[in-house]
C-alpha cells in the first residue's frame, strides 16, 4: 500500500512524514524479501540435502520468515526503532544456533567447526545486509556488532575442544601440518573485520538514502512553493531545465485580462482587511480557472489578473481554451455574487478581454533575480478589449483574431454565443480591430447586482 506524504506544515514536518512513508515502505519491501529469499533458500535445502536433515533445515527457514513477518508488522506499528534491534539480534542469535547446535545435532559426522570454517559467515551477511531496507542506519551498524559478538563466542565454543581446533588449524595450514599455518583465530579477525566494515557500509548507506528523501522532500517543498507564484506549466518548465527560460523567442498566443469593475469604490467601503480577502477570493478562484484550462498565469496587478494561453509552449487549442476560460470567469462570478449578496456583501463584477496573437517571450531582470515575462502588441490590445467591457455594457470582449484561431484549431464551436459589435478603435492605435462580445444574461442567465 502506497502512503502519499503531504508538503504541509514545517519543513522538518514534511522530511519526518516522508522517512516515516518510506520506512512503512522499507519494512513490507524488507517483509516481502525475507519471506521470497527464505522460500528459495527451503527449495535449495529440499534438492540439495537428504531425509530428513533437508525438511529441518527448510522449516529452519519459515521460522526466518516469520521472525521478519514479525519483525515488519511490530516495526510498522512502532515508530521507534527498538523493534530492530530485538529482531536483529534474534536473527543473528537463531542463525547461530541453527548453524552450529541444531544442524550438528541432528546431522552424524557434521561438526560445528566444520560448518564454522565453509559455510556459516555468507548466510551472517545475508541477514546482515537485509537491515538496508530499515531506513535506520543505527539498527545495521548494531546487527553488525551483534554478528561480530556472536562469531566471537562461537570460535570460542568451538575451540575449547581440542579437536576442533587442532581441525580448524589443519585447514588453515593447507592440510600439511598443523604446525605450518596461522593460528586458528587469524581468519577470524578477518571475518569479524569484514562483519563490522558491511556493517558500516550499509549504515552509511542507508544515511545517504535518508539524506536523498530529505532533499527529495526539500525539492517537492520548493517546487510546491513556486506553484503558489507560477502556473504549474511555467513550474513544470523551470524544474525540467538547467537554464533559467532566458532565451527570448516569438510565438502565438492568447492573452487574457480579467479586472475587478469599480475595484475602488468597492475598496473605499470595505475596508483594508476585507479588500484583502476579496481579491484573494477572486484571484484564487481565477487562478483555478486558468489553470483547468491549461492556461499559464502571468501576474497579479492590484484587483487585475493577466494569463497567457500557449505559454511556455504553444499547444494546439490555445484559443478555444482562452475563450472557454473567459466564459467560465464569467459564469463562476455569477455564482460568487449570488452568494456575496446572500451574506450581505458587495458584488464583484469583473470585465474580461482576450485577443490572439504574436507575443515576446522571455525572461526579464538582472543575473540576481529573473520574471518570466509575456510582452508585446497582443499584451496591450488584450488590456484595451478589457477595459473596453465597461462602455459596451458587456462581461467579456474578445478580437475576432481570436475567433478565428480558435476555428483554425478545429474548434468551430468555441464562439458559440458571441455577438459581433462594431469595430473599435483601440487607445494609442490608429486600426481598427474587429470584436465580438459576451453578455450574460443575453445567455440566459441574469447577472444580479448588475
Amino acid at each position: 500500500m502506497q502512503q502519499s506524504t503531504q508538503l504541509t506544515g514545517t519543513p522538518g514536518d514534511a522530511a519526518t512524514a516522508a522517512l516515516e512513508s518510506e520506512r512503512q515502505a522499507g519494512l513490507r519491501l524488507m517483509v516481502r524479501a525475507r519471506i521470497a529469499i527464505m522460500a528459495a533458500l527451503g527449495v535449495m535445502f529440499l534438492l540439495i540435502q537428504p531425509w530428513p536433515y533437508n525438511a529441518v533445515n527448510a522449516a529452519m527457514t519459515g521460522m526466518f520468515a516469520l521472525n521478519g513477518y514479525l519483525h515488519g508488522m511490530v516495526a510498522i506499528r512502532q515508530i521507534r526503532t527498538w523493534p530492530h534491534y530485538l529482531f536483529g539480534a534474534v536473527d543473528v542469535v537463531l542463525l547461530a544456533l541453527l548453524m552450529f547446535v541444531i544442524n550438528p545435532a541432528m546431522w552424524p559426522g557434521l561438526r560445528p567447526e566444520m560448518l564454522y570454517s565453509f559455510a556459516a559467515a555468507p548466510f551472517f551477511m545475508l541477514i546482515l545486509s537485509s537491515g538496508v531496507l530499515l531506513y535506520a542506519p543505527g539498527p545495521v551498524l548494531w546487527a553488525g556488532v551483534v554478528t561480530a559478538v556472536t562469531w566471537v563466542v562461537v570460535f570460542v565454543w568451538v575451540s575449547a575442544d581440542p579437536a576442533a581446533r587442532d581441525w580448524l588449524q589443519y585447514i588453515l595450514s593447507g592440510g600439511l601440518s598443523v604446525e605450518g599455518g596461522p593460528p586458528a583465530f587469524v581468519p577470524r579477525v578477518v571475518e569479524i573485520t569484514l562483519f563490522l566494515l558491511l556493517a558500516g557500509v550499509l549504515a552509511l548507506a542507508v544515511a545517504r538514502s535518508r539524506r536523498l528523501v530529505m532533499r527529495q522532500v526539500a525539492a517537492a517543498r520548493e517546487r510546491a512553493n513556486l506553484a503558489r507564484y507560477f502556473s504549474p506549466n511555467v513550474v513544470d518548465a523551470l524544474a525540467g531545465s538547467d537554464q533559467p527560460l532566458r532565451a527570448v523567442r516569438q510565438q502565438p498566443a492568447a492573452v487574457l485580462f480579467c479586472d475587478i469593475i469599480n475595484f475602488t469604490g468597492i475598496a473605499e467601503k470595505l475596508g483594508p482587511q476585507a479588500t484583502i480577502d476579496l481579491l484573494r477570493a477572486f484571484h484564487g478562484r481565477i487562478s483555478e480557472l486558468v489553470f483547468a484550462h491549461g492556461g499559464t498565469l502571468d501576474k497579479f496587478m492590484g484587483d487585475a489578473v493577466m494569463a497567457t494561453f500557449g505559454t511556455p509552449h504553444a499547444g494546439t487549442r490555445d484559443a478555444a481554451n482562452a475563450m472557454r476560460c473567459a466564459r467560465a470567469i464569467v459564469t463562476m462570478l455569477d455564482d460568487w455574487n449570488r452568494e456575496r449578496l446572500a451574506a450581505g456583501e458587495p458584488v464583484a463584477r469583473a470585465g474580461v478581454g482576450v485577443h490572439y496573437g504574436e507575443v515576446v517571450v522571455g525572461d526579464i531582470g538582472g543575473d540576481a533575480r529573473f520574471e518570466y515575462a509575456v510582452i508585446g502588441d497582443t499584451v496591450n490590445v488584450a488590456s484595451r478589449l478589457e477595459s473596453l467591457t465597461r462602455g459596451l455594457n458587456v462581461d467579456i470582449v474578445i478580437s475576432q483574431a481570436l475567433a478565428d484561431a480558435a476555428r483554425r484549431q478545429g474548434e468551430t464551436g468555441a464562439a458559440d454565443g458571441f455577438l459581433p459589435a462594431p469595430a473599435q478603435t483601440l487607445r494609442n492605435r490608429t486600426t481598427e480591430i474587429e470584436i465580438l462580445v459576451w453578455r450574460q444574461d443575453a445567455t440566459g442567465s441574469e447577472q444580479e447586482g448588475s
